[in-house]
């Protein structure tokens, strides 16, 4: 749903979810650090797992392995589910 604050519009967390996906999705190497804050301030909001994918994937992209890692077993302290388990299986 929407609700509105101060005059701003604030989209639902799924939306701003795939906002965020889409965003980040086409973010360069030379923005890293920042794009790193986002997804940072994005995964305290607990979002599904194609929202932890894509922080995986981005990491994967930086070619930052060991944090990729982090983000993963973070991935599974939020979402102890088979899908998650299977997931980290076939990525390490």
């Amino acid at each position: 749903g929407r609700e509105h604050r101060r005059g701003k519009v604030w989209m639902g967390r799924r939306c701003r979810g795939a906002v965020a996906e889409q965003e980040l999705s086409h973010a360069s190497v030379n923005v890293s650090s920042p794009t790193r804050q986002l997804f940072e301030r994005w995964m305290e909001w607990e979002p599904d797992d194609n929202g932890w994918s894509a922080y995986v994937k981005f990491e994967m992209r930086q070619q930052e392995t060991e944090r990729a890692r982090g983000v993963f077993e973070r991935y599974l302290q939020c979402h102890p589910t088979q899908r998650a388990y299977l997931k980290y299986a076939r990525y390490g």
